[in-house]
């Protein structure tokens, strides 16, 4: 497992450290982050995974990472449910090196 248990004994009473491996994965399209990722849930492993949590903010219409990038990069990037739609954002924003840094 990720964690490992240290049991201390302080004043007669046992005090139980865990010690946290924290992982960062990161690599290009297609690289096998999601397949790696998978594994570690199979293995109970807890993640974070930033791509759902960003995923998440920009599905709600009334949430603020929603109404920024609406208001950056235009209604275009919304598909008909008027949640934006991924691929129009990343054609937008992977399209313009301008708009790729804002």
């Amino acid at each position: 497992h990720a964690a490992l248990r240290l049991t201390v004994v302080l004043a007669q009473k046992p005090i139980i450290a865990v010690m946290v491996r924290i992982l960062g994965l990161m690599g290009p399209i297609a690289s096998g982050k999601s397949a790696v990722t998978n594994c570690l849930r199979a293995s109970q492993c807890p993640v974070v995974d930033a791509d759902e949590i960003a995923h998440q903010l920009q599905s709600d219409p009334c949430g603020v990472v929603h109404k920024r990038l609406v208001a950056r990069f235009g209604d275009d990037i919304k598909g008909p449910d008027g949640i934006i739609d991924r691929q129009k954002l990343g054609e937008v924003v992977f399209g313009d090196r301008e708009k790729l840094r804002a």
